[in-house]
């Protein structure tokens, strides 16, 4: 979803209205950010379009990063997928002084979450959080983060797929955003760290961990129970499930290699098997 489709989504005088309501709400402490981080193919957007169905949190029409000019997209810097080969261009640090530019993102944003009496969050996924929480938790306050690993060999492949990188470039990608990723979580005061497995081998488990985490109602069940289309190659709809299998198939004993390589120390930190045993 591009900028003008998701402002097609709501008038200006409603925009406005809202943004109007929330900012009113973030000022009265009624209202907290919810961060998602991870690395593209991670099952960020999995994770996003579950907790978007509680009724505590509101979401976004689409990725902040593309609803405000405050921030450059990996596309527009030529790196779709790989933002981290121009992490200068999207790694912040708490101690940047950049309060405008902070200002300008959460008043583009606030216009395009519909909010209700009971949302007590407001919810944003962009990949390229995953390496400057620190400045979000010094600019949004009362920020909570939720952040979602999974295996470099399904990332990597899944980059490789969508984008046609070559499987070391995407390898690199998985390992320097989730060393950065891992770094910062430590400075943050409300953090989170999850697995793409886990949550696809138990929803329900997982979720009722997020839930307690952000002080919430508990996870309804019957919504785990819904097929989705979101997280799959083929898009077609299914229930939750761990892709990661598939993904290994469509990678030659070659590419295995070269992800171990790049990202064979980071895998191990994070718990993740080898596949060449």
């Amino acid at each position: 979803m591009n900028q003008r489709q998701a402002k097609a989504i709501t008038s200006r005088p409603l925009r406005m209205k809202q943004r109007t309501v929330n900012l009113f709400r973030l000022k009265t402490h009624q209202l907290s950010w919810l961060f998602l981080l991870g690395v593209n193919n991670s099952g960020t957007t999995l994770l996003e379009a579950l907790l978007g169905r509680h009724n505590e949190i509101a979401m976004l029409p689409g990725e902040g990063q593309r609803l405000s000019r405050a921030i450059v997209s990996p596309n527009q810097k030529g790196v779709r997928r790989l933002w981290t080969e121009k992490l200068e261009a999207f790694r912040r640090s708490a101690e940047s002084s950049d309060g405008l530019l902070a200002s300008r993102l959460k008043w583009d944003w606030l216009g395009f979450y519909s909010t209700h009496d009971r949302s007590r969050f407001l919810m944003e996924k962009s990949p390229p959080n995953t390496v400057r929480a620190p400045w979000l938790q010094h600019h949004f306050r009362r920020a909570f983060f939720v952040a979602i690993t999974r295996s470099p060999y399904a990332v990597a492949e899944g980059i490789r797929r969508r984008e046609g990188y070559d499987i070391e470039r995407a390898a690199r990608h998985w390992a320097l955003a989730n060393e950065i990723l891992l770094a910062d979580l430590e400075r943050l005061d409300r953090r989170l760290l999850l697995t793409y497995e886990d949550l696809c081998a138990d929803p329900s488990r997982e979720m009722s961990l997020i839930t307690s985490f952000l002080g919430t109602k508990q996870y309804p069940e019957n919504f785990l129970l819904d097929e989705l289309s979101i997280h799959n190659a083929s898009g077609r709809k299914g229930l939750i499930k761990n892709f990661n299998d598939s993904s290994y198939e469509r990678l030659s004993a070659e590419d295995v290699r070269k992800i171990e390589d790049i990202a064979g120390d980071l895998m191990a930190r994070l718990g993740y098997d080898f596949l060449t045993g």
